[in-house]
């Protein structure tokens, strides 16, 4: 077909990967225009006729207009590119591939979900131009492995030329298909049939990143597949196990497609086809251990149940494979809480040691990677504070600067791994591993290069601070964070709660948890960093559970630079660290030699949070969404909506910071205020501001109107509402949102509709589109696919007095 249409690009691929994906523009609409003002002309790509029938029969689909999330799909897609041999591959690529057809079909008698007729839907050919770039990154998958590619299963098939490309010209006059008839000729795409693609990713991670995502984020994990041996039954079908419990609760556990008719030839696959069921049993309360029967049920599109002679379906559980990432045997982080009197004194005992220790792994130099004494870049006129605050790489340097402390302890004689204080729990106490003043080298520290001992100023008050049902508000800011399904959300929301922490404990001191210079002196800066590391893993534990990635693409371009000061040898001297630098092999804790007693919060389990976050998701909510920013000092910033406090914001800063802004807004639930206020999201919204530095020096106040971000109730979709208004730009000129996020302006002012400028250099220049297309009316909730947005009022002279704004949504 490619050839036959004689373009100068190839035939586009659908990538339908994401969550609530849509059939593509191309294809859904029955007509099109060139340009405003033509005559609509008929749609080649919406519809085909099936001109042999002589019926005037034409080709139709079933698709939702609101769309279908195919996380399952694409997670079966992951387990095909997981296998490492070809034969295993195709099953997995070919069953999996029959989903599209049944969901774009579906009981349409002349569409994609028959055999017979789906070729005639011309989104077949898109549809099928995306299975053959996963073809292409499943081979260049299996180069990096150093694995072949080629098939070795079905030797007879493969060089039996392919009918009916192998057709005299009668049948099939293109010469380079008829060349090109016998499978073991077609592997090398570019260099025989003349294409290539523009990337070769899968959501969004480039062949690199997504091998380390299938070793370290999937095949790491325990799992749980029904295995299923299929075979042809003259009929196309979808599929539904079940997992039926003693007591006849029933779940859906697992779903594929079946392409068949009545024309097809006989087929019964070698091997079993399997089916992913982790997420569907989690969420179901069900594990491998429980008592449960499964079945497997067939319909056809119109409801009809199939009768089958499949063979009884395997319940299969995998194991984590044996990644080979621990370097050494793992340390045991603790609770804090619970710490012997033994095992304290043991990690005592090793930390005197190391704050006596002149070396250059000893304590004060640590501590000295944080902030002061301004240690990055290593060569350069102009010093600063080593930690990438403001950046997605925050937990991945800090992960390191843990492991840095842990491992010069336990080079002196520490048994434990640092211990984890959970500051949610019940305990109203401060832990006396680091609250005990009487010989505690975990108390305090005296800075040898300042002649200072650290301080710290505790706010026990905000520290057990409940709800009215009894809960620390600490729990339910750790609870929000845990509930965000993308890395580059999560990064923002855990680096302001860590910096609520270091507020909480250092209070108005100088040398204390309060001030970027000097916060890693105090010895329980370790232990604040443990909590928090031990925050993220439970984070990247949920995500394998949703079966969502841990990583990110604010964080890619990260990857491969070496955080500093770790991989500088006349800074650290420890081995590890410094071979470990890159974000990329800091992601996964487990080759940096330590591990966690227990991944709880308060009292609760994994399964127990993932309950409790499902619960907040069945609300509808709103926030408040903050863009914020260094400001050379650490700062308190109480947030008024009316009269009414919703929200302390604390920023860790000091005068030898990089310079950072957070291009994503921090977000502070305003549900409960903005209901009180009898405000709604359909003008701008307008908070108070007091800021104050940490000590009391200075303090200003100011309104300002920022983001909304409204989270509807089982949605998997945020949308921001972004303020326009004559007098003042929007809260920030650039905002990055996550995929799927829809957007509403709104304004007191504005008559205009927003007009996307579609470039960076049109939007500058305020050059506006003259075509009513790309126009966004206000209050209106539109859906953004991924990609940039260059926005303004559709007035070049407001557009010149910077009422603009730049979104830009992530493609994963």
């Amino acid at each position: 077909l490619e050839d036959s249409l004689g373009l100068s690009t190839g035939i586009p691929y659908w990538d339908w990967t994401k969550p609530g994906v849509q059939l593509p523009n191309l294809v859904k609409d029955a007509t099109y225009q060139i340009k405003d003002g033509d005559s609509p002309k008929a749609n080649p790509f919406y519809d085909a006729a099936i001109e042999f029938l002589r019926t005037g029969s034409r080709t139709s689909r079933s698709w939702p207009e609101q769309g279908v999330n195919l996380d399952d799909l694409k997670d079966a897609v992951l387990l095909a590119l997981e296998q490492d041999n070809f034969c295993d591959f195709e099953v997995q690529f070919e069953i999996a591939h029959n989903l599209i057809h049944a969901l774009v079909g579906g009981n349409a008698p002349y569409g994609m979900s028959s055999l017979e007729y789906s070729a005639y839907d011309p989104i077949f050919y898109i549809h099928h131009s995306f299975l053959d770039k996963i073809w292409s990154i499943w081979m260049s998958l299996q180069e990096l492995r150093g694995k072949p590619y080629k098939a070795h299963c079905a030797q007879s098939y493969i060089f039996t030329p392919l009918s009916p490309f192998n057709f005299s010209t009668t049948y099939n006059p293109n010469p380079k298909t008829y060349a090109h008839s016998t499978a073991t000729n077609i592997y090398d795409h570019e260099k025989e049939l003349g294409y290539t693609y523009d990337t070769l990713t899968f959501d969004g991670m480039n062949i690199t990143e997504l091998e380390h995502f299938i070793r370290f984020n999937v095949t790491s994990r325990p799992r749980m597949f029904v295995g299923v041996l299929l075979n042809g039954f003259n009929k196309s079908a979808k599929a539904e196990i079940h997992a039926t419990l003693h007591t006849g609760e029933r779940y859906i556990v697992g779903r594929f497609a079946v392409l068949g008719g009545p024309t097809e030839l006989g087929w019964r696959l070698d091997r079993l086809y399997k089916v992913d069921i982790t997420k569907a049993m989690f969420d179901a309360h069900l594990s491998w251990n429980d008592l449960f029967e499964l079945s497997i049920e067939m319909f056809e599109f119109n409801g009809v149940s199939i009768e089958t002679d499949l063979p009884l379906l395997q319940l299969i559980y995998q194991a984590p494979e044996d990644s080979e990432i621990e370097t050494q045997p793992a340390l045991l982080r603790k609770n804090i809480q619970e710490l012997t009197d033994g095992e304290s004194n043991n990690l005592r005992d090793a930390l005197k040691k190391l704050q006596s220790e002149t070396s250059a792994d000893n304590f004060e130099n640590i501590a000295g990677f944080h902030g002061a004494p301004n240690r990055c870049p290593p060569h350069g006129s102009d010093r600063f504070a080593c930690s990438p605050h403001g950046l997605p790489i925050f937990p991945h340097w800090h992960r390191l600067l843990t492991v840095q402390f842990e491992q010069a302890l336990s080079r002196l004689g520490a048994s434990w791994g640092i211990p984890y204080w959970d500051w949610t729990d019940e305990s109203t106490a401060l832990p006396k591993l680091f609250s005990d003043p009487e010989d505690n080298p975990f108390y305090r520290y005296y800075i040898q290069a300042e002649k200072e001992w650290t301080d710290r100023e505790v706010n026990l008050k905000q520290l057990n601070l409940l709800d009215p049902e009894g809960t620390k508000m600490l729990f339910h800011s750790a609870l929000s964070i845990l509930e965000e399904d993308q890395f580059c959300d999560f990064a923002v929301q855990f680096e302001l709660l860590h910096y609520r922490l270091h507020a909480l404990m250092g209070g108005t001191k100088k040398y204390s948890l309060a001030t970027l210079d000097f916060s890693a002196f105090d010895p329980l800066f370790m232990i604040l960093q443990s909590s928090f590391d031990r925050l993220w893993t439970m984070w990247q534990q949920l995500q394998y559970l949703r079966q969502k990635t841990v990583s990110g693409q604010c964080v890619y371009k990260h990857v491969d630079s070496s955080m500093e000061p770790f991989r500088n040898p006349d800074i650290n001297v420890n081995k590890m660290t410094r071979e470990n630098s890159l974000p990329g092999l800091v992601s996964d804790h487990r080759r940096l030699g330590y591990k966690f007693d227990k991944l709880n919060l308060n009292v609760f389990s994994l399964k127990d949070l993932e309950d409790k976050i499902k619960l907040q998701k069945s609300k509808n909510r709103t926030y408040a969404g903050l863009m914020l920013r260094g400001v050379k000092n650490s700062v308190t910033l109480e947030v008024y909506l009316q009269d009414n406090q919703v929200g302390t914001v604390n920023i860790l800063g000091g005068p030898n910071e990089k310079p950072w802004v957070f291009e994503r807004p921090y977000k502070i639930d305003v549900t409960d205020a903005m209901k009180g206020a009898q405000l709604t999201t359909d003008k701008p919204v307008k908070l108070h501001l007091k800021t104050g530095t940490y000590d009391g020096s200075s303090s200003s106040e100011k309104d300002m109107e920022v983001f909304i971000i409204e989270r509807p109730s089982g949605s998997h979709h945020d949308i921001l509402v972004v303020p326009i208004n004559k007098k003042n730009p929007p809260p920030a000129l650039k905002v990055v949102v996550k995929k799927d996020t829809q957007v509403k302006f709104v304004t007191d002012d504005v008559v205009v509709p927003m007009k996307d400028f579609n470039t960076f250099t049109a939007w500058k220049a305020c050059n506006l589109p003259p075509s009513l297309q790309g126009s966004y009316d206000f209050g209106a909730v539109n859906p953004l696919i991924p990609g940039n947005y260059y926005m303004s009022p559709a007035d070049v002279d407001l557009c010149n007095r910077g009422i603009k704004i730049h979104i830009f949504v992530e493609e994963e």
